[in-house]
């Protein structure tokens, strides 16, 4: 696998987790308990594919050598803090998303017919997983 390879691999995980933000942020004051279970999905992804990088010398090695002859920013500043904010966002969600005292997660519901029903939620009940996704807005270009 080249350095461009990786670098590409992060930065559509990377733009999946942008995207998944915009679409909370954008979609005004309720929100489907999916969009919140992709954004951890997401974020959980990219995360692991950082690490999977960082522990495999053979990959760091590729990435850093295309890094440093296309990317124009300190990279590992933006990687190291990147990475930083993926892991507060992930505890946040944890944190913020409801449930109840065992756990279990209170994103859907029966209705009266027996179908399974998605629980749309106020964002206001995740105050730590919109201040999360700002923090991550400010390096995420």
């Amino acid at each position: 696998m080249t350095g461009q390879d990786i670098y590409n691999n992060m930065l559509s995980l990377a733009q999946t987790v942008k995207l998944d933000c915009n679409i909370i942020n954008t979609d005004g004051n309720t929100i489907p308990s999916t969009h919140i279970l992709n954004l951890l999905s997401s974020s959980i992804a990219l995360i692991n594919y950082i690490t999977q990088v960082v522990n495999t010398p053979d990959l760091l090695a590729a990435l850093n050598i295309y890094v440093s002859t296309v990317v124009f920013f300190n990279f590992r500043d933006v990687f190291t803090q990147a990475v930083t904010y993926m892991e507060q966002l992930v505890q946040a969600i944890i944190t913020d998303y409801p449930k109840d005292v065992s756990g279990n997660l209170l994103d859907r519901h029966l209705d009266n017919s027996g179908n399974i029903v998605i629980n749309t939620f106020n964002l206001s009940q995740f105050p730590n997983t919109v201040a999360a996704i700002a923090n991550l807005a400010t390096i995420v270009h």
